[in-house]
């Protein structure tokens, strides 16, 4: 008696064991989640009526690469670096002259200055020399700083102004 219970139990646990080695193999290496689906809907194990929402659109539109387990990876691109000419200057600007100003005024400074010598580095010495002077003047004066708007802002903030002033 003793011996036939022990062999059930042996035989009870390889069948669980192997059980949960199929059970397990079956979850995303066999294939995509849609082929299961697929394949249900085809044996019967699940109803037209009862399929997934997206089991239309995907079938529809299927991925131009299957997304299975054992696929390899795509290359990995390095992130170009995104730095524009004005962005280097203006973190030169904020680092060494004004943190907590618009640098609007002191780029158009910079551009100005560049079209007249063509050096970088002479151009953005002018335009700090030139940016602190008209600092110094508006500290001077009491004045508040304006930031310099765009052309199409401008316009439309001059057009504001000469309504007003015919209004009254």
């Amino acid at each position: 008696m003793f011996y036939r219970f022990h062999r059930e139990n042996i035989l009870l646990l390889i069948w669980i064991k192997l059980f949960m080695l199929m059970a397990g193999s079956r979850v995303e290496k066999l294939g995509t989640v849609f082929s299961r689906t697929r394949g249900l809907l085809r044996a019967g194990g699940m109803k037209w009526k009862d399929r997934p929402i997206w089991y239309d659109i995907y079938n529809a539109y299927p991925p131009e690469i299957e997304p299975l387990y054992f696929r390899e990876e795509p290359p990995v691109n390095p992130i170009r670096p995104i730095l524009y000419k004005e962005d280097i200057i203006r973190a030169k600007f904020a680092k060494e002259v004004d943190r907590r100003s618009h640098p609007e005024q002191f780029m158009k400074m910079y551009n100005t200055a560049l079209n007249e010598t063509g050096s970088d580095s002479e151009a953005f010495a002018r335009a700090v020399e030139k940016f602190r002077a008209v600092r110094k003047t508006e500290k001077r004066l009491g004045r508040p700083r304006v930031v310099v708007p765009d052309d199409a802002a401008a316009q439309t903030h001059a057009a504001k102004h000469t309504d007003i002033e015919n209004d009254i």
